[in-house]
């Protein structure tokens, strides 16, 4: 072997003449006889893994219910759907092994605001809650974060039927007294009060509860009239259907978020009378907000 000739250009079978004597530059390693500079690659690969990981759903885009300026609005949102189960959240799970925060937490930047993680049932979202708290401790900037609740999916088949039927009760209760509804939404709205403050709520309201009294009630004690909400009001079956549909998402979303809308006011004797035949309740603006 030429001992003037270095072993770099013995592997890489490249003219001798061709090669820099010159000191390794900063930031790079030999390896196998080649030069690579590690530092572009330490830089790009998070953000190789990250599409990798977190772009592998689509987006689906809805209609949703928003307050603006005290106004109700449609707004047409796009997000994917990480339906969370027993396993937990799967984005939440995709940011865990990077095992150093800093990582994680620009995972979790890129890819929590065009994330909705999705529940049906309070436990679940408990759960869901403490996985978040304990990844998030270290961040140095609170998350966006965007949480959907299907309230109904967990009820049983048989209280949702009678629940969502248009019927008069022989002796006059509030709706949902039947099926226990006040229970049923107070767990939920337990559950939205561990949320972080910076957390969006979309309500998915297959079903309307006409106890506007008792949802105003609940939503203000839970601290959800103060959140950011976004409401859903999938097509409902055409045996749950209401007449005056439009009527009921305004009274909802009014409940919910503590405004007064339009429909409040002007209901003669007759259209009262059928309302409260059929349960309906706290549908007149609250008497400090008249």
């Amino acid at each position: 072997m030429d001992p003037n000739v270095c072993s770099s250009c013995l592997v890489a079978d490249v003219p001798h003449a061709d090669c820099a004597q010159e000191s390794e530059p900063e930031n790079q390693e030999t390896l196998a006889g080649g030069v690579f500079n590690l530092k572009p690659l330490t830089e790009e690969l998070p953000s190789i893994v990250f599409l990798e990981l977190g772009l592998s759903w689509p987006p689906s885009e809805r209609c949703c219910f928003a307050v603006r300026d005290e106004r109700i609005v449609r707004q047409d949102v796009a997000l994917v759907q990480d339906i969370v189960g027993s396993n937990g959240a799967r984005m939440l799970n995709k940011s865990e092994p990077f095992g150093e925060s800093r990582l994680s937490q620009d995972f979790l930047t890129c890819f929590l605001p065009k994330t909705v993680f999705v529940f049906d049932d309070p436990g679940t979202l408990r759960e869901f809650i403490v996985q978040y708290k304990d990844i998030a401790r270290d961040f140095t900037t609170p998350m966006d974060l965007n949480i959907e609740i299907d309230f109904f999916t967990a009820m049983d088949s048989d209280k949702r039927a009678r629940y969502a039927a248009w019927e008069e009760p022989k002796q006059y209760v509030p709706h949902g007294r039947d099926v226990n509804a006040v229970k049923f939404f107070e767990v939920w709205f337990n559950a939205i009060k561990e949320l972080p403050e910076e957390a969006t709520v979309y309500l998915v309201f297959r079903h309307f509860w006409r106890d506007f009294r008792q949802l105003r009630g609940l939503a203000s004690k839970s601290g959800l009239s103060q959140r950011q909400v976004m409401f859903l009001f999938p097509d409902p079956a055409p045996y749950a259907r209401l007449d005056d549909h439009e009527f009921f998402i305004e009274l909802t979303v009014a409940s919910v978020t503590g405004i007064v809308v339009a429909p409040m006011y002007g209901i003669n004797q007759a259209r009262r009378t059928m309302l409260v035949n059929h349960g309906c309740a706290g549908f007149n603006p609250p008497r400090n907000m008249a």
